[in-house]
């Protein structure tokens, strides 16, 4: 698998299955997915963006700026193998749909990570508006910055 980011809507369930492999060990994927510093610098949708992390087994997240906010509750942390979370946002005021997301990371034998999320949704509705939203685009152009910002570490 290259570092083709795949959205897969899953047949017959309310998931979406995200596969991306990213040429770093899997440690330093983990911290870029849990770390205030680099989230501050690839996951940003808004420009500007306030980051609120407290990556343990319990502790919550929130990103905002323009009128929109995202936010959840780690449910589980098991640094460096899986992440397993809550995701909402709230839009000037009006809260949206919750999501469960979970992330697997799996080193592979050349070194590089792969990262699985699945995020499952209440319903097919929430799950299909999601991806008419443009989140693949958006998703891709975040994972390209975490690219840039590995490269700019090796």
């Amino acid at each position: 698998m290259s570092n083709q980011t795949k959205v897969i809507a899953e047949p017959d369930s309310f998931n979406v299955r995200i596969e991306r492999v990213f040429d770093a060990p899997r440690e330093k994927v983990f911290q870029i997915f849990t770390s205030k510093n680099y989230l501050e610098k690839w996951w940003n949708p808004f420009g500007e963006a306030t980051i609120e992390i407290d990556a343990r087994d319990g502790g919550s997240w929130k990103f905002g700026g323009d009128g929109v906010t995202f936010f959840g509750v780690f449910h589980e942390i098991a640094a460096p193998d899986r992440i397993i979370q809550t995701s909402e946002f709230a839009e000037l005021g009006e809260r949206g749909h919750v999501i469960l997301e979970k992330y697997d990371f799996t080193e592979q034998a050349d070194g590089s990570t792969l990262v699985v999320a699945t995020e499952t949704f209440l319903s097919a509705g929430d799950r299909d508006g999601l991806l008419q939203s443009g989140m693949e685009e958006g998703l891709v152009k975040n994972y390209e910055k975490i690219d840039a910002l590995l490269a700019e570490d090796n």
